[in-house]
């Protein structure tokens, strides 16, 4: 292992911590996202997985988090959609933190 990912090991542990945390939270969110203030607070915990999914190496969860706040932001009238990539970032999620 090199000293970057040495270095970058806590960091990738706290980051699946977090996403275990934030799974029960996007879920209870998921009927909701046609209130704004849920919309708006799913955006936030997603920008935050998208921005730091590729570096800590799960670059395909970090597009799946991009796409669901793409939606939220830009076409927030969409909860169906916006649902559907909910769904597939939760599996994401959830795969992530089975492997740790």
């Amino acid at each position: 292992m090199s000293d970057l990912e040495d270095r970058l090991t806590p960091l990738r542990l706290r980051f699946i911590e977090r996403l275990h945390g934030n799974l029960p939270a996007l879920l209870e969110l998921r009927p909701k996202l046609g209130d704004d203030a849920s919309r708006t607070e799913v955006i936030a915990i997603v920008h935050k997985i998208a921005g730091m999914a590729g570096t800590m190496g799960f670059p395909d969860l970090g597009a799946a988090a991009r796409k669901l706040e793409e939606c939220l932001v830009d076409r927030p009238g969409e909860t169906a959609t916006a649902r559907a990539d909910l769904d597939d970032l939760a599996d994401r999620i959830t795969a992530v933190v089975a492997k740790g």
